[in-house]
């Protein structure tokens, strides 16, 4: 039996090997882990799929596209999570890049990528889209708190003949939750006496806020209703007519909820959806990079655009 080694921070004990089309691969059964795993070595580098749980490797089972190598732009929670649904949807991790890896090292590792994945820092965006188009890569974005530099940035894609997708929350279920809640919350407002408020939670860590779902939400049913929205309330004073607030808290590990209020003459109503944790966003983004690299489609794209025909394409949900 071979030696134990350290395989992404789990002692792993080499228990078998085969090299099917040119890779050199092995299970591993991790001493932290029971389940099995596999790693994947490439020319370019090694992707490790950790071990995980039966209900993340379900995630590969609803559709099985041509493998892809991802380069990673930021390994923070969400790049890490990322790469766990990835790889069980049998893609391969080719590298990571941080905002210390030298300009040539970035180059490289994107020209061995079939597609980048961004969650990383609203000021290195720029950058990235520049690394995404100098080198021909589909770029998916799910950094947060640039919204300012986006239409000057779409713009820069589309006239560059770039393939990039865009949202704030990758999460599928959220993004049928804004279509919906919204549309609700529109009529509603229609009516005599209804009001509407948003919240969001998230973790400490957060760097913007409200967040960018949050700020989505209140764009589409400021633009709906004819109202406009404020972050918080007044410090003095009252909340003046045709304006709605948005509110933020920040405590613990929270992953993310996003509730509307909605309060009428007769009825109260909230809206809430909850995230159960980060595999939620990493789905919804390895299978848009799934549905960018594959149909082959150029332009800027949010994902609330292209989200029936990224689910009619690739298959059922689990």
């Amino acid at each position: 039996m071979a030696p134990n080694r350290l395989v992404k921070g789990f002692p792993a004990e080499i228990v078998g090997s085969q090299s099917p089309n040119g890779w050199a691969e092995r299970e591993y059964r991790s001493d932290c882990h029971p389940h099995l795993g596999m790693e994947r070595y490439s020319g370019n580098g090694i992707a490790v799929a950790p071990p995980f749980p039966h209900a993340l490797a379900s995630l590969g089972t609803a559709f099985r596209s041509q493998t892809m190598r991802i380069g990673l732009i930021g390994y923070g929670r969400m790049g890490q999570a990322i790469e766990r649904v990835a790889v069980a949807r049998g893609h391969l991790i080719e590298g990571v890049i941080r905002s210390e890896t030298p300009p040539e090292t970035r180059l490289t590792l994107a020209r061995a990528c079939d597609v980048l994945v961004d969650f990383s820092h609203a000021d290195a965006v720029p950058a990235h889209i520049e690394l995404a188009l100098e080198t021909g890569r589909p770029l998916v974005i799910g950094t947060t708190g640039w919204d300012a530099l986006r239409p000057a940035l779409a713009e820069q894609v589309r006239q560059a003949g770039g393939a990039i997708i865009y949202a704030p929350n990758f999460s599928v279920a959220v993004q049928l939750f804004i279509r919906h809640a919204v549309a609700l919350a529109t009529h509603l407002l229609k009516l005599e006496g209804w009001d509407v408020a948003i919240e969001e939670i998230h973790h400490r860590a957060k760097a913007d806020a409200p967040s960018g779902t949050a700020r989505k939400i209140a764009d589409q049913i400021a633009h709906h209703s004819q109202r406009e929205w404020s972050f918080g309330v007044p410090e003095r004073g009252r909340l003046p007519e045709g304006q709605f607030t948005v509110s933020a808290l920040r405590i613990g590990s929270e992953f993310g909820t996003h509730r509307i209020l909605l309060d009428g003459p007769y009825d109260w109503m909230e809206l809430t959806h909850r995230a159960k944790g980060r595999e939620g966003f990493a789905y919804g983004a390895v299978r848009s990079a799934e549905w960018l690299l594959h149909r082959n489609r150029k332009g800027f794209f949010h994902l609330e655009e292209v989200l029936d025909e990224i689910l009619n394409t690739t298959g059922r949900i689990d």
